[in-house]
């Protein structure tokens, strides 16, 4: 005996209801597919002249984001062949959608900056997926102008086979500046910064241009207590 259920009204809306995801995360996987095609066609400087920003949810555009750090681009990082920036999906509702989207880009070694929500940034610091910024600031390469630093400590729990077992380690760094106090983001690019973490790829191989750039966003992004309301 067969059983089929007749497609009418009703049970489209049921199947649209049950399985909306599904054809959500397909749409992604082909834009994902799409992009990461013409990321590898297209013609990229080397990665020691190239820095690229990774931001989740902000609601400027992308060609608006690149214009707001080409003067930065320009001041501090000015043999860089190109400083660009990438928009990310935001969290919450769209969380599962903008996790593989992540996931894919940090699979592919894809950029060397990325400005993350805090759920987001905990998820992937705990999993290893930035640097430790502590010693930078240490020997100055990252002046933070007092940001209070204390929510970028995150524990990165590793796993190591020595002579055939495995050890555990804990490691509790700093792999993110607190962007709480960055307010040119929220003022000028509508980029919600009370709960953002800024990070760098621990596979960036360019950490010596990534890193003076990630302190001069710093600089030219905080701004004192005084002009934040004007």
């Amino acid at each position: 005996m067969k059983i089929s259920t007749p497609i009418n009204r009703k049970s489209l809306s049921d199947h649209f209801s049950y399985n909306w995801w599904k054809y959500l995360v397909s749409v992604a996987v082909c834009i994902f597919t799409v992009n990461m095609y013409y990321v590898q066609t297209e013609y990229r400087p080397p990665e020691d002249k190239r820095i690229d920003i990774y931001i989740q949810g902000a609601f400027s555009s992308q060609d608006d984001i690149n214009a707001f750090f080409k003067p930065i681009w320009e001041k501090h990082a000015p043999d860089m062949e190109t400083v660009e920036t990438v928009v990310l999906m935001p969290g919450g509702s769209e969380d599962y959608v903008s996790s593989m989207q992540i996931v894919t880009y940090i699979a592919a070694r894809q950029g060397d900056i990325y400005m993350l929500d805090a759920n987001s940034f905990k998820r992937y610091a705990s999993q290893g997926a930035f640097i430790a910024l502590e010693e930078y600031i240490e020997d100055g390469a990252i002046d933070t102008r007092g940001i209070d630093l204390r929510n970028g400590y995150i524990n990165y729990i590793s796993e190591d086979i020595i002579d055939g077992e495995t050890v555990t380690k804990s490691h509790m760094h700093l792999y993110g500046i607190p962007m709480k106090e960055l307010n040119r983001f929220s003022q000028e690019l509508g980029i919600f910064n009370e709960d953002m973490y800024m990070s760098v790829m621990i596979s960036n191989n360019n950490d010596e241009n990534v890193i003076p750039f990630l302190s001069a966003i710093i600089e030219e992004t905080l701004l004192p207590t005084s002009e934040i309301d004007k």
